[in-house]
C-alpha cells in the first residue's frame, strides 16, 4: 500500500514538474517574443488604375462622406459572444463564416458609397480567424478605391482561454480613398508596460494626407484605442495623445472634443467599477 502511494506520488511529482517547466517556457516565450511595431513606419499607398487615371483633387465647395467600421475580426454573427467581453468565444465560428462576414461588411460599405471608408480590426493572418487575409477580401469588395494598412498588432501565441486559444494575431486599420492618397503613417500609441500588454495588444492609429484644390490637405486619422485596461487608463492617455495631435494641426475644437470623450470614458468605467464594488459588498454581506 505504501509502495502504491508512494508511486502515485512520484508521478504526480512528475506530471507537477512537467506542467510548472512548460509554464515557465511558455513565459519565456512571451517575452522574448514580445515587441512593439515601430512608431513613424511609413505605411505603402495601393493606388487603383481609375484613380491614376482620372486625378480627381478634393474641392472646398464640396461635402464628402466617410464611414468607419470596426469588423471584429469577421467573428460577429448575431450569436457571437467574445470570452473577453464575458462571453464564450475566443475564435470565430468557422473559416467560411469569417469570409462571409467580411465580404458582406465590405458589400454594406460599398452599398454606401462613401469618399472615404476607415475600417479597423481588420485580420491579416490571425489563428482567431482562421488565418484569413481580410483585407485582401475587402479590396475585393470595394474595388476603385485608394488603399493604405496599417498593421495593428503582431503577437504572440497566446494559450489563453484554455479551452480555445487566442493563438497569434496580426491585425490592423484599413483606409479606403476614393481620392489619391500622397502620405500616410503609422504611428504608435501608449500601451500596458504591465503583464496586461500580452492581452490588450499592440495599438497604433494612422494619419494619411489627402490633397485639395486649394493647396491644403484633408487628414484622416484612424484610430483603435485598447480595449481592456481597467480603470481606463491607456485609454485616456491614448485619448490625451490623439488631442495633441489636433492641437498641432490647429484643430482646438476636435482636440476638446476628444478631451470630452476621454473623460467621459473614463467616468463610465469609473461608475461600472463602483458599480461592481457595492454588488460585492451586497453579496458578502447578505444585503
Amino acid at each position: 500500500m505504501k509502495k502504491g502511494m508512494k508511486k502515485i506520488l512520484k508521478y504526480l511529482g512528475i506530471i507537477v514538474l512537467i506542467v510548472l517547466v512548460l509554464l515557465l517556457a511558455y513565459i519565456i516565450y512571451l517575452f522574448a517574443s514580445y515587441h512593439r511595431i515601430p512608431d513613424n513606419q511609413p505605411l505603402q499607398v495601393e493606388q487603383t488604375k481609375e484613380s491614376i487615371s482620372s486625378g480627381d483633387t478634393l474641392t472646398t465647395e464640396k461635402e464628402y462622406s466617410a464611414l468607419t467600421y470596426n469588423i471584429g475580426f469577421g467573428a460577429y454573427t448575431p450569436d457571437f459572444s467574445f470570452f473577453m467581453d464575458g462571453g464564450k468565444s475566443s475564435w470565430a465560428k468557422s473559416k467560411e463564416s469569417v469570409k462571409k462576414t467580411v465580404q458582406s461588411a465590405g458589400e454594406l460599405v460599398a452599398s454606401k458609397d462613401p469618399d472615404f471608408a476607415l475600417i479597423e480590426e481588420v485580420d491579416l493572418n490571425s489563428t482567431r480567424s482562421y488565418h484569413v487575409d481580410e483585407y485582401s477580401i475587402l479590396k475585393e469588395t470595394i474595388p476603385s478605391y485608394n488603399t493604405v494598412f496599417a498593421q495593428n498588432y503582431d503577437s504572440a501565441f497566446l494559450f489563453y482561454p484554455l479551452n480555445q486559444p487566442h493563438g497569434k494575431s496580426r491585425s490592423g486599420l484599413a483606409l479606403f480613398s476614393k481620392y489619391p492618397v500622397t502620405d500616410s503613417l503609422r504611428r504608435s500609441f501608449p500601451v500596458s508596460t504591465s503583464f496586461s500588454k500580452f492581452f490588450d495588444l499592440d495599438r497604433c492609429y494612422s494619419i494619411s494626407r489627402v490633397p485639395t484644390d486649394n493647396g491644403k490637405e484633408l487628414v484622416l486619422i484612424n484610430v483603435h484605442l485598447s480595449a481592456y485596461d481597467q480603470g481606463g487608463t491607456i485609454r485616456a492617455q491614448q485619448l490625451a495623445l490623439l488631442n495633441q495631435v489636433l492641437i498641432r494641426s490647429g484643430r482646438e475644437e476636435q482636440a476638446t472634443m476628444t478631451t470630452l470623450a476621454g473623460l467621459i470614458v473614463v467616468l463610465m468605467m469609473m461608475i461600472e467599477q463602483i458599480s461592481l464594488l457595492f454588488e460585492t459588498v451586497k453579496s458578502v454581506f447578505g444585503l
